[in-house]
């Protein structure tokens, strides 16, 4: 394609990047909301009101996902390049999956993590323990075990969800970046090349 018509091609790209570059800055600020949420309980923090943020800021994120595929269509079709609309397309499905099983994964790893302070706390009481706390903290140890099993399932989920979205992404952002011209695309391409989620 040569240099005008990529940058006649441009200007219909230039709304869905700006949307993506959108999603993309609502994700950073939901990992840290999903860390703080993670390890509210360990510096006293109530988590409650976090893990309800960071499901109002899963869903403006897909949202916006979502409405950024009719630009992509009509940019893969404006540019002969049906490749574009599947890698996108099917990395935007992959991301929604892949958002709401980790918002699923959240719950059960909050569990986890207040067993093990539990636990912490109970080993921090005294070296010589009496009898109840030594039931309690076996009974917590085998909670624990069976709250990990729990976890590994959503977690196996999350995680090939997460890697499809990257390859999809990735596929889709080089080939767009280099039609368009547009950096936001670029970079794109860039981020999920070192596997941002």
């Amino acid at each position: 394609m040569s240099i005008a018509s990529r940058n006649d091609s441009a200007w219909v790209a230039e709304p869905a990047s700006h949307i993506y570059l959108a999603a993309f800055i609502i994700n950073i600020v939901l990992t840290a909301v999903v860390m703080l949420y993670l390890y509210g309980n360990f510096i006293g923090i109530s988590t409650d009101p976090l893990y309800y943020f960071a499901v109002l800021l899963a869903v403006i994120e897909v949202l916006l996902v979502l409405a950024s595929l009719t630009s992509f269509k009509k940019i893969s079709e404006i540019l002969h390049k049906p490749t574009i609309w599947h890698n996108v397309r099917n990395g935007a499905y992959s991301q929604v999956a892949y958002t709401f099983s980790f918002l699923l994964l959240l719950l059960p790893v909050d569990v986890v993590l207040k067993r093990v302070l539990l636990i912490q706390r109970i080993m921090n009481l005294s070296s010589q323990l009496p009898e109840p706390l030594i039931e309690i903290l076996e009974r917590q140890l085998q909670e624990l075990f069976i709250d990990i099993l729990v976890v590994l399932p959503f977690l196996l989920v999350a995680l090939v969800f997460g890697y499809f979205m990257e390859k999809f992404y990735k596929v889709a952002f080089e080939e767009l970046g280099e039609v368009t011209g547009i950096e936001e695309f670029k970079q794109a391409a860039r981020w999920h090349g070192y596997g941002l989620i």
